[in-house]
């Protein structure tokens, strides 16, 4: 037995076996059906997909009489295959072929006569493996077959070329997503530290209004107001933005069986003033969902509609609809506020968007509140919609997917 020759581009030929991730991989029934579909038309009572490792030739798929999964390399038809890339390497009666007459596997079981393999070639033209045909009979491929096998070989390829696509498309995705909470753990902690500056000189022109307001002119009162409404508007900028990073907090919590008397009793007590009236619905006692992320939607929805609201009285209906039959949990916020424009209902949703550049109470928004119960809503599977008649109010629908489940 001759044992095969190694390629001068070996190494670069490795390097692109390994960046398939092929390797020692289960099996799949795509690579099964290819080997079973070769057979058949070569007629033979074995096949593989092998793939030419360092010091070994190891088998993704195959059918017929064959045990192992691997065999050496210096034992392997195909690593002599794989020396000539661009033809189908054909051994009509190993029996007699100097190369093969005393191989262990022509010898003894599975006893090979015939071997055809067509050589994998990557795109940037190693051969990282083969397409084989065995049998323990002496044969003669015919142009037609050969011809198949060439097109199998392809197929083989193709699925190969997918499967590293998708390896890659998968580490950038974890890298994206690794990124991502990097940054937003940045952005959480850089929040968090200008908060503490922002505190301070609202603090001291707090202190400065209080105490040297009459020894100032009317130019430095102004200004002093102006100093104290700009630390205001920053604070609860970065109040919004660090809301929205811990939104992620949220999603990490637990499913727990929630009362809805009991949640809409806590809603009650965090929005109870007497020009307010905060009703609710349900046609359930309970719910499994997250606490936190219920409590910031419905809350960030209600605070939206008392801080907007050009009515002397507040009205604002809270909705909980199961459906059991259609597995699907409605959540509806409706209030009897100035309503949005249409051109306005989709942006509102964008981060750092606002509609109004003060509230009734003279504070200036964030444009952080519905984009984080949008980030919220879509995570879980979850949809939201807006409906609103100018002067009338404005109706948000979330339907989720129930029992609830993280979206992919």
């Amino acid at each position: 037995m001759l044992p095969p020759p190694i390629p001068e581009d070996d190494a670069e030929r490795l390097a692109e076996l390994l960046s398939y991730s092929i390797l020692d991989s289960e099996p799949e029934l795509d690579y099964d059906t290819l080997v079973r579909v070769c057979a058949e038309i070569c007629h033979t009572p074995m096949a593989l997909i092998t793939l030419v490792d360092k010091d070994r030739q190891w088998f993704k798929s195959k059918v017929g009489n064959i045990t192992d999964s691997e065999t050496p390399r210096k034992e392997s038809f195909c690593a002599h295959a794989i020396c000539d890339p661009d033809n189908i390497f054909v051994v009509s009666d190993a029996r007699t072929d100097e190369r093969f007459k005393d191989h262990p596997a022509v010898v003894g079981a599975p006893y090979v006569a015939f071997y055809a393999g067509i050589p994998l070639k990557s795109d940037k033209g190693h051969p990282i493996g083969t397409l084989c045909i065995i049998d323990d009979k002496p044969q003669e491929l015919s142009e037609n077959q050969k011809l198949a096998l060439q097109l199998l070989s392809k197929q083989v390829m193709s699925l190969l070329e997918l499967r590293k696509k998708n390896n890659q498309l998968e580490l950038a995705l974890k890298k994206l997503a690794a990124n991502n909470k990097s940054l937003e753990s940045f952005a959480f902690k850089a929040a968090h530290d200008i908060k503490s500056p922002l505190n301070n000189i609202s603090a001291l022109s707090s202190y400065l209004e209080t105490h040297y307001t009459e020894d100032a002119s009317k130019e430095g009162k102004e200004m002093l107001a102006l100093i104290g409404k700009s630390a205001t508007v920053l604070r609860d900028m970065v109040d919004g933005m660090m809301e929205h990073a811990r939104a992620d907090q949220a999603l990490e919590d637990a499913l727990s069986e929630l009362t809805l008397h009991t949640v809409f009793s806590d809603m009650k007590a965090l929005f109870s003033r007497s020009d307010v009236t905060l009703s609710f619905t349900t046609n359930v006692d309970s719910i499994r969902f997250h606490k936190s992320v219920l409590e910031q939607i419905v809350s960030n929805l209600i605070a939206n509609a008392v801080k907007y609201s050009d009515k002397e009285h507040t009205a604002i209906q809270v909705s909980f609809d199961l459906n059991t039959a259609q597995k699907q949990l409605t959540i509806a916020v409706q209030d009897n506020g100035p309503g949005i424009p249409e051109e306005h209902q989709k942006q509102i949703f964008e981060l750092f968007h606002k509609l109004h550049e003060q509230d009734r109470f003279g504070q200036e928004g964030t444009g952080t509140g519905l984009a984080t119960v949008d980030r919220l809503v879509q995570f879980y599977g979850g949809t939201i919609e807006v409906s609103s008649n100018l002067g009338e109010g404005t109706l948000f629908t979330m339907t989720f997917p129930y029992p609830l489940s993280i979206s992919s």
